[in-house]
């Protein structure tokens, strides 16, 4: 996911499905990546945690959580550039 596999300028739409505590939208911004992160999450206390280490880590307002069932997405479905899971 490296900025230079793009031709376009804008960054990366990426949509982070079952986030946890977010530990891989935050590696992945902090490797650089610039993305704009949508992390959901069924659990409203993994959400918590989330958000706890994005504020630890610098990147508050680098991701969107959402509480979400990832099984039922309302996005159009080309709305993001990659989907990610753990």
């Amino acid at each position: 996911l490296r900025s230079a596999a793009r031709p376009e300028k804008r960054p990366w739409r990426i949509f982070d499905a079952g986030t946890g505590t977010a530990q891989i939208p935050i590696e992945l911004l902090q490797c650089g990546i610039a993305a704009e992160v949508v992390a959901a999450d069924l659990a409203q206390e993994m959400l918590d945690v989330a958000r706890r280490n994005l504020d630890a880590a610098g990147l508050a307002g680098a991701v969107r959580l959402v509480l979400r069932d990832c099984k039922y997405l309302p996005d159009d479905s080309a709305s993001y550039d990659a989907v990610m899971s753990n």
